[in-house]
């Protein structure tokens, strides 16, 4: 879609845009600065938090306030149809001002995530017992809640021209090596995929080595695992709509790394490390001792 400023922007044109969709709700707002049209989908966003949030935008503006349409729920940018359809498409409610070319967006989606409960495939029997849920601001809650750093970095980019896929990328600027940080940004921005949905896809690009056998970066749905990793320098991404984030790079050793290794106590812990290793030359001695004997 193109820049439609020589558009003239109505209810109906509106309408049209968004194919009469019985939940897109396109209403006539009164405001201070002139007549605005209201637009969102109602399946996407919380009909009386979006009015709650006018209503308070509303009286900023009739006090004359110079920013009033800044708050830490809406911002204010000029219009443009395919800002306005990003907004729209992602949960985001706008309030467009057509004489002043300008529109309002106003964060107020509903929320259908989950409590953050244990995954049950990475269960552990000390510490924490919590897990991400489908939703990347509140995972990014549960890793700032136990990483209190002013330099984790966070950075987010969007791929996918269907899709149009959020991802969330985080690393601590004093441990990640920047040679890496910049190959891997640079493997992210070649994404070419139009349907990007979820981790597993991405993952497709960031491997080294697509027909290696062996998993090349590591899945997980636990927020004490993640800050693990990156206390070692490490990435994590996550995608909007997936509890599964992904660790890069990482060695063959963090595969069979549990958080139960570090919560207990050294000698128990290397203990257990050490049975881990045993079992894994043991397995590979068995394999070849197999086939030398065919």
């Amino acid at each position: 879609m193109s820049n439609t400023s020589k558009q003239v922007v109505d209810k109906k044109y509106l309408k049209q845009l968004f194919f009469n969709s019985t939940d897109c709700v396109i209403n006539d707002v009164d405001w201070p600065i002139g007549k605005g049209i209201l637009c969102y989908y109602s399946s996407l966003a919380d009909g009386a938090e979006v009015n709650k949030q006018i209503n308070i935008i509303q009286q900023r503006a009739s006090e004359k306030m110079s920013n009033w349409g800044k708050t830490a729920a809406s911002n204010v940018k000029p219009y443009s149809e395919d800002e306005l359809v990003k907004a729209v498409c992602k949960g985001l409610t706008a309030v467009i001002f057509p004489e002043a070319q300008v529109m309002l967006t106003i964060s107020a989606q509903i929320d259908f995530s989950r409590a953050p409960a244990e995954p049950i495939s990475e269960q552990i029997v000390r510490g924490a017992h919590d897990g991400f849920v489908e939703n990347v601001q509140k995972n990014l809650t549960l890793v700032r809640q136990k990483l209190g750093r002013r330099d984790l970095i966070v950075k987010s980019i969007q791929v996918g021209q269907n899709t149009i896929t959020d991802i969330t990328y985080l690393y601590i600027d004093s441990f990640a090596d920047k040679e890496v940080v910049e190959q891997f940004e640079s493997r992210l921005r070649e994404i070419q995929n139009e349907n990007i949905m979820n981790t597993g896809e991405i993952e497709d690009y960031l491997e080294d080595d697509v027909f290696s056998p062996f998993p090349q970066l590591l899945n997980t749905e636990r927020p004490d695992r993640v800050v693990f990793n990156l206390m070692e320098g490490k990435i994590a991404i996550f995608t909007d709509q997936s509890p599964t984030v992904l660790i890069a790079p990482v060695t063959f050793f963090s595969f069979y790394q549990s958080p139960d290794d570090f919560n207990g106590r050294v000698v128990v812990g290397s203990f257990f490390s050490a049975i881990k290793d045993c079992k894994f030359s043991d397995c590979h001695l068995s394999s070849f001792i197999l086939y030398r004997g065919c």
